[in-house]
This record gives structure tokens, C-alpha cells and sequence, in this order.
């Protein structure tokens, strides 16, 4: 009975399938990769032949089926059976018109994909209409048009449901299974990368959930639930709506994860972006794809030579920052974190960068350093202070031996610093985590602190001074108080040297207030690379000499038994000159410098009388052995065309008669004795030269500019590795930054030798070097 069935519906019923589609060109289907065609009409006869083709099968099914159970209905038990043959009489039905010649499953695969997906398209389409509708709530004529959407919709969905109830019953849906869900993840995949691409700045999952729950999955409802058991659907339904809903996160958490770099690139205002990520990261486990993507990209596109160190602390931070974010139990943070952490360790100024955030009030992050609080040492903070005043602790000091061991003191170790840390929230912890002990970073605060105080333009300010100590007191609640001891009294030298300075000023006479003033330092207590001599020593004027005396003699009547100890070789002088035509020009230059110009002083002003020296001359008359530390001084004068030099002899440069130059003494000299040379000298380094024009081509220009560009990628080169080639430069250079780099050897070669006159950079037989 079977074999007759069998052959009855491979002769007849197959041939009367596919006659319902002899017009049609089912070719075009068959040679596109998809089923989307040009020919519209074609498409649309397709799809109206398929579904009466389909009626034909139906009727044929039922009229099979109802035989089967007239004859099974009255035997014992035969319900197994007959659901037996009835699954065999689906098979045979579907056989006959798939197996009829090689290309006929193809071909009614193609019809099937066709069916459903233009199906899905019209449905996403009126819904589309009627959402449009909804938003624009105005004229009763759109109401009625929204109206007449919604009767579409209702009687499309009917027409779909009662079709999708014959495909159930010709076993053809889950046939199809594969169909409309291929159908339905590209349009998820393309829902979210059309709204989520590039755009961070909005939240876009729960309208990607909201998307798929209105549109999606009411299609795929009804396809699921038109056919079986009402319970068994739902069921069966459920698990598919579960199924889908874990693809959209992972496809939308595969779509940010690739832009994750880009997003921590533009934090915080890509924060609504993280949040999303987030959500998918506690649904699915994407844990070690974000992982290995964002290592990946972080060593390819932050971790490279010519990166400054302040721009990849920049980037570590927005990084903790985002994935605090996405995993808040910081799990991703040490996983992600640890390269750049290394990396950073590798860097000479990275230490330097780190203290420079946090206490420089221009930064973002220092907010975050000014509002911390530490709840362990909340107590602390509310009692008295219990700094010791160091005029006090001084005197009290019996011998030298006492006063070297009360120097001494115990830095918080690593094993205290890794159990009493705070959470990762805390962002200065995690900047100093990158090195294992505390000692690097008090070290460096202490060095830059100096380098602040000795270099600020006024000592003596009371809002420098206050911004130090918020700094400090905050520093100490992480380091500890013993740590920082010897900051504390570098702040406190500051405060004492204008107390003491207003002091012995108004003792000597309110003459000779802000004529000479000095800033006392308490050596022993600043790093020795502050006060590091670096000059010859040479010999002051005789009038600066004597207020020098006049100033430590009057100190050590008010601080008997202490004494001052000058240091010639730092300090600042403003001074002023004065024209022979009555123009004066003011200056701030280091004391040598001051020194040099007063040796040309003449008394009179007379042109025929002025003063001139060699360099040998002016060697003996400062008392310095070093010609070229001289010479070198001296050219600050000569570039500001205040000096000249005419076969080896220097004097005054005086133009014509009526524009001569003379000097005049020295005024309101500012001697800062103890005070670091590093900003005084930098003046000497420049020499100021008015370029004309027209001397330049705009090429040549041009280059200039782009050359100057990429200047902070060769120093950051050169930071990090110590010293390098013209060839291994111009290679990285090419690597690393070909965007902006596109010079030949020996255009770079000539721009490093404008960085060697420019004294930023040295070279040493063939290796370029930092200069120190």
C-alpha cells in the first residue's frame, strides 16, 4: 500500500505541484545568491503560485490523512501506528517533489527562502507604517489611514497564520527551521550595526530587545505557534524566543567589543555605550573574546615607542574607567591592565607623569585626588597636627650624630601597602600599582616638588605655598605621615624664608626691602639633585657682595648660633639697563649673567670711554676658570644685541650717535641663594633670532611644520630607549607614524641636527640621546 501511495505521488501529485509554477522563471532564483531580484513581478507570481501550490499539497495531505484515520480508529491500540503512517505519508509527499531531479530540492528551498522572506519584509514594513502612524498623532485623515494600516496588518497576519498552519501539517516548518531563522539573525545583525555603529553616546540594547519582541518575535510567532498543541507551543516557542534573544546579545556585544578601543578612546562620553556592553557581559560569556581583542588592539595601537607616556597613562585611565564599567568586580581591569601596566613600568618618566596628574589642579583627575577620603584615617584627619616646628627641632638637637639619626625614618612597605589598599575603584591607587614599591613615587614627589617651589617666578606666594600643603596633606593620608616628613619641611622653608627675610629687612632698614632677597633652604632635607652645583664658581659684583654680608650677618644675629652658607651659582636677578637715549630694557637672568654685563658698566655713559673686554679679561675679573661657561653666558647678551664682539674684543653694542647703549647698575637684584639653576639657565639655551620672510619658501616651510609634528614622537623615542641611529629613527618613524611622517633620511637627519643646536637632543658618534 505504501509503494502505490509512493508512486501515485511521485507521478501525479509531483507533476501537479510544480505545474503551479510553469510560468514562473524559477532560474533567477536559483542563479542569485540570495532570493532578492530585480524582477518584482516575477517575485511576486512566485509567491502567489507558491502559496496555492501549497493549498493543492494540503488538500491532498487531508484527504490521505482522513483516510488513514477511518481505518485506524476503529482497531485496538493503533494510535502509535497510525501516527507512524502518518509521518511516513508527510515524508512521501515531500520526497515526491524534492527528489523528482537533482535541482528540485534546491529549487524548493530557494521558493521556501523567497516565501518567508518577502513575507518578513511586508510585515516589518506595515508595522514600520503603523509605528510612523502612531507618532503622529494630528489629522483625522491619518488617523484613518493608520486605521486602514492596522485591518491590512490584521488581515495579512490571518492570511500568514492559516498557511503557516498547512506548512505545519505538511511537516514543511520544520523543514524551514533553518530559513526564516538565517532570515531573522540577518536582520538582527543588520538592525545593530545600523543603529550602533560609530555611535556611542546612546544606549541602543534595550531598543535592539524592544525591536525584536515587537517585530521578530511576533513574526516568529506566528510561525511557531499556528500549528500543534496549543502548551507544546508555547513551550516550543519559548525556546526559540531564548535562543534568539541570547544571539542578539552576543551579536550586539560582538559589535561593540570591536569598537571597545574606540569607545575607551572617547570615555566619558561613550559611557551609555559601556553600560550596554555591560549588560552583555553578565548575560553571555564574552569575557575572553573582549579580552584578546582589546590586548590585541591596545599593543598594536597604545603600546608603541613613539607614544607619549602621558597620552598611554591618559588611555590606562579611560581603560579602568570603561571597564570598571562594564565588569565592576574589576576582574577585567588586572586581565587588560597588566601589559600596559608593564609597559609603563619600562618608562623613565612614567613615575614623573603619574605625580604631575594628581597634582597638577589643571588635570580632570586631580578633582578625584582633592575628593579623597579615606575612611580608616577619618579620625586622624580630625586631630591637631603634629608637625614638628624645625626652628624648634633644630635647637633641641644635642650633637650632630642626633641630629643625622633624626633623620631617619620607615617608609610604608609593600606588604602594608597591599593590605591596606583601597578598592580598585580608587584611581591614584591604581597609577601607583604599576610599581611595587611606595618609595618610587615619594621620591619623585619629592624631586618635582622641589622643581616647583625653587622655579616658581615669586617664592614667596602665600597661594603656592597653600597649594603645596592640600597636596601634601592629601598624599599623606595614602603614604603615611613618616614618608613625607622631609616635604613637609621643604614647604616649611618657604614659609620660614619670608618671614625671616621680612624680618631682617625691617632690622636693616626699609631701604633695602626687594633689593636682596634669599630663600633659605634647609639642605639636608632636599634632594641633593636640587642643589646640585653646576657651574664654576665666580665672583658677584662688589655691591651685590656687600648686601650678601650685610643680609648673613644679620641672620646670624637673629638665628644665632646658625649661619648662611651662599650659593653663588643659583639665584635670579631682574634688572634693568638703561640706554644712552633714555630707553631702558628689563631683564631676569641668572647671577653670572647679571655678573658678565656689570663688568661693561662705565661710569659717565661716554661712548669714546666704553668698556672693552676679552674673554680672558672677563675670565680674571669673575674669578672663573671655565672660558667656556663664560662664553657661553655671554652669548644671552650678544643675541639680545646688548653685546658685541669685534675681532675677539666684546663691549656695548651702540648703533649710531643716536642710539648708543650704556649701563646702568644693577637694580632690584633678586639673589635666591640655595635656589636651583635649571629655569634661570634656560634663556642661555635659547638665542632669540628674527628670521625674515621672505628667506623661506613655503615648501620649506611647510616641511618645517610637519617636521616640528612629529619632534615629541622622536623624544619620546629617544626617552624610552636611551639612544638610537638616524636609521632605526627614520625606520620607527616610518612604522609607527607614516600618517604624518613622510621625509626622506636625510630631511630627518637635518631636523635633527636644528633639535642638537636647539640643545634638546646630543649626538655621540652615530647614537642621538637626550641631552642632559
Amino acid at each position: 500500500m505504501i509503494d502505490i501511495i509512493k508512486e501515485y505521488f511521485r507521478n501525479s501529485i509531483s507533476t501537479g505541484f510544480w505545474k503551479y509554477f510553469s510560468d514562473c522563471k524559477l532560474e533567477m532564483l536559483l542563479n542569485s545568491k540570495t532570493t532578492i531580484t530585480n524582477d518584482s513581478n516575477q517575485l511576486m507570481m512566485i509567491y502567489q503560485q507558491f502559496t496555492v501550490s501549497i493549498d493543492y499539497l494540503y488538500q491532498v495531505y487531508i484527504y490521505f490523512e482522513r483516510n488513514l484515520e477511518f481505518l485506524y480508529q476503529h482497531l485496538p491500540n493503533a494510535s502509535l501506528e497510525f501516527r507512524y503512517y502518518l509521518e511516513k505519508l508527510q515524508n512521501l509527499l515531500m520526497n515526491s517533489i524534492t527528489l523528482r531531479s537533482s535541482t528540485d530540492t534546491m529549487t524548493f528551498r530557494k521558493i521556501l527562502y523567497m516565501f518567508f522572506e518577502k513575507d518578513f519584509k511586508s510585515f516589518i514594513k506595515l508595522k514600520e507604517q503603523v509605528y510612523k502612524g502612531d507618532q503622529e498623532d494630528e489629522e483625522e485623515d491619518e488617523e484613518d489611514d493608520l486605521e486602514l494600516s492596522i485591518q491590512d496588518i490584521d488581515l495579512k497576519e490571518s492570511l500568514f497564520i492559516t498557511l503557516c498552519r498547512k506548512l505545519h501539517r505538511l511537516n514543511i516548518i520544520n523543514l524551514s527551521e533553518d530559513i526564516f531563522t538565517e532570515i531573522l539573525y540577518k536582520k538582527i545583525f543588520q538592525y545593530i550595526e545600523e543603529k550602533c555603529q560609530g555611535n556611542y553616546e546612546e544606549r541602543f540594547l534595550d531598543d535592539t530587545l524592544q525591536f525584536c519582541n515587537n517585530v521578530l518575535f511576533k513574526w516568529l510567532s506566528m510561525i511557531i505557534l499556528s500549528g500543534g498543541q496549543p502548551q507544546e507551543s508555547d513551550q516550543l516557542f519559548k525556546q526559540w524566543k531564548t535562543r534568539f534573544e541570547f544571539s542578539i546579545y552576543e551579536n550586539f556585544a560582538q559589535q561593540r567589543v570591536l569598537e571597545l578601543f574606540s569607545m575607551i578612546m572617547h570615555y566619558p562620553s561613550s559611557r551609555p555605550a559601556l553600560e550596554d556592553l555591560g549588560v552583555c557581559f553578565q548575560k553571555i560569556p564574552i569575557r575572553q573574546v573582549l579580552i584578546q581583542h582589546l590586548s590585541s588592539v591596545i599593543g598594536q595601537r597604545l603600546l608603541q615607542p613613539g607614544a607619549q607616556t602621558t597620552d598611554i597613562i591618559s588611555q590606562y585611565i579611560s581603560t579602568i574607567q570603561s571597564l570598571r564599567i562594564i565588569d565592576p568586580s574589576g576582574s577585567l581591569i588586572q586581565t587588560v591592565g597588566r601589559p600596559i601596566k608593564q609597559y609603563l613600568a619600562q618608562r623613565e618618566d612614567t613615575i614623573r607623569c603619574i605625580v604631575s596628574i594628581f597634582t597638577d589642579d589643571t588635570n580632570e583627575l586631580h578633582k578625584e585626588f582633592m575628593n579623597f577620603r579615606d575612611n580608616d584615617t577619618a579620625e586622624l584627619q580630625e586631630e591637631e597636627s603634629t608637625i614638628l616646628e624645625y626652628d624648634h627641632y633644630l635647637d633641641d638637637l644635642d650633637d650632630q650624630g642626633n641630629f643625622e639619626k633624626s633623620l631617619q625614618w620607615v617608609p610604608l612597605n609593600n606588604d602594608n601597602f597591599n593590605t591596606n589598599k583601597k578598592s580598585s575603584d580608587d584611581m591614584f591607587d591604581n597609577l601607583v600599582q604599576i610599581y611595587e614599591s611606595l618609595d618610587l613615587f615619594v621620591n619623585e614627589y619629592r624631586s618635582m616638588l622641589s622643581e616647583r617651589l625653587l622655579s616658581a617666578e615669586n617664592h614667596f606666594d602665600n597661594a603656592l605655598v597653600e597649594k603645596e600643603i592640600t597636596n601634601l596633606e592629601l598624599l599623606k593620608l595614602r603614604f603615611g605621615e613618616n614618608s613625607l616628613h622631609q616635604c613637609e619641611i621643604m614647604v616649611k622653608d618657604m614659609t620660614d624664608s619670608k618671614r625671616l627675610n621680612n624680618l631682617i629687612h625691617k632690622e636693616m632698614g626699609s631701604v633695602n626691602k626687594g633689593v636682596y632677597e634669599t630663600l633659605i633652604l634647609s639642605e639636608l632635607f632636599w634632594p641633593s639633585s636640587a642643589l646640585k652645583d653646576t657651574l664654576e664658581p665666580f665672583k658677584y659684583p662688589k655691591e651685590i657682595i656687600a648686601q650678601m654680608g650685610l643680609f648673613s650677618k644679620e641672620y646670624e644675629r637673629v638665628k644665632a648660633p646658625r649661619k648662611l652658607i651662599n650659593r653663588y651659582d643659583f639665584g635670579r636677578v631682574e634688572l634693568e639697563l638703561v640706554m644712552e637715549n633714555g630707553n631702558t630694557k628689563e631683564f631676569t637672568v641668572s647671577p653670572i649673567q647679571a655678573s658678565i654685563i656689570s663688568l661693561f658698566s662705565s661710569e659717565g655713559g661716554d661712548s669714546e670711554s666704553q668698556v672693552k673686554l676679552t674673554l680672558d679679561q672677563m675670565c680674571s675679573a669673575l674669578e672663573c676658570k671655565n672660558k667656556e661657561q663664560v662664553r657661553k653666558k655671554l652669548q644671552f647678551w650678544i643675541a639680545n644685541q646688548v653685546v658685541k664682539e669685534v675681532n675677539g674684543v666684546y663691549q656695548l653694542n651702540v648703533k649710531d650717535s643716536s642710539d648708543t647703549v650704556s649701563m646702568a647698575e644693577v637694580v632690584d637684584g633678586d639673589y635666591v641663594h640655595g635656589d636651583s639653576d635649571e629655569d634661570t639657565d634656560s634663556e642661555d639655551d635659547v638665542i632669540i633670532v628674527e628670521e625674515q620672510e621672505e628667506e623661506k619658501s613655503v615648501s620649506e616651510k611647510e616641511k618645517e611644520e610637519k617636521m616640528r609634528v612629529i619632534e615629541n614622537f622622536i623624544i619620546g623615542m629617544l626617552t624610552n630607549f636611551k639612544v638610537l641611529t638616524l636609521d632605526r629613527i627614520h625606520n620607527m618613524l616610518t612604522m609607527f607614524n607614516s600618517e604624518q611622517y613622510s621625509s626622506t633620511q636625510q630631511e630627518l637627519k637635518q631636523f635633527l641636527l636644528k633639535l642638537i643646536n636647539e640643545e634638546k637632543i646630543e649626538l655621540n658618534n652615530t647614537e642621538y640621546k637626550i641631552k642632559n
